[in-house]
């Protein structure tokens, strides 16, 4: 009893949490240049947020997770968003499972914008496939505004797009991050030489969630390409990795070669 009263007023919050952005951003204050929402937005609420967007001449950037939107909501909003005269960064991310379909609307979307500078994508909780990744980042790259594209995909999504020898990434010069999840051994053994000769890279991580990389030469072979071939490339971080002592064994002999590290972040990583 005490769990169903309480989910009816979160609900009861979120409902009028929802209300209360909408007439923020029908007023359209100059200072409200943010829209960040982080609850499910039903197919009707995605239609009133694309409503009051479309006319919206104030907001800059669009930040959506955990909205479960799937790919007829995010086209919705993407209609609302490619006439918005000063939209300059987009973020989904999280619980958003529009798929391939809403993975070709977005690389629509972002071929057309004239606005658009900051691309974030959470490739895991889009539900994107490899030619869906593609799309986009072939957009991006073509695109006359886009600056930055921050990219986390997982580590089989990743292995799809180097079986398929998609060469988006490593081409991209607009890719700023990128971020591979559930990284093991085939990932790490494959991203070396469909990286190596990326100018645009600034910041990486992997995360191995608590994945045990077994082979010590193969982690020391990817720390190594990092260090060497990903040439501009300033921020590293390192998450759950399960045998820490050939972590920092191998960054012990990789990072004195890299002349471009000024951050390095290990994170839920113990030695073993």
């Amino acid at each position: 009893m005490g769990g169903a009263s309480s989910a009816s007023s979160a609900g009861r919050d979120s409902d009028a949490a929802f209300k209360q952005l909408l007439k923020k951003l029908a007023r359209q204050d100059p200072w409200e240049v943010t829209v960040h929402w982080r609850e499910t937005l039903s197919a009707s609420d995605a239609s009133r947020l694309a409503d009051v967007l479309r006319t919206n001449a104030v907001v800059r950037r669009v930040w959506l997770s955990y909205t479960n939107l799937d790919a007829a909501g995010l086209k919705v909003i993407l209609g609302a968003l490619a006439v918005m005269p000063n939209l300059q960064e987009l973020q989904l991310s999280n619980s958003n499972p529009v798929g391939p379909s809403g993975g070709a609307a977005l690389a629509q979307f972002v071929q057309r914008s004239t606005t658009l500078e900051e691309l974030e994508l959470d490739c895991g909780g889009l539900e994107l496939d490899g030619p869906s990744i593609n799309a986009i980042m072939s957009s991006a790259n073509g695109s006359r505004s886009v600056q930055t594209v921050k990219l986390c995909v997982t580590g089989s999504t990743f292995l799809d797009i180097v079986r398929m020898q998609l060469f988006a990434l490593r081409e991209s010069p607009v890719l700023k991050t990128l971020e591979i999840d559930r990284c093991d051994e085939d990932c790490l053994s494959a991203f070396p030489p469909f990286m190596r000769g990326n100018q645009s890279i600034k910041a990486m991580a992997f995360s191995a969630n608590g994945l045990r990389i077994p082979k010590s030469v193969v982690l020391h072979s990817f720390l190594s390409v990092l260090a060497t071939a990903i040439s501009r490339a300033t921020c590293l971080v390192l998450r759950h990795f399960g045998d820490g002592d050939a972590l920092f064994q191998s960054l012990a002999e990789v990072l004195p070669k890299s002349l471009y590290f000024t951050e390095l972040g290990i994170r839920y990583t113990v030695p073993s």
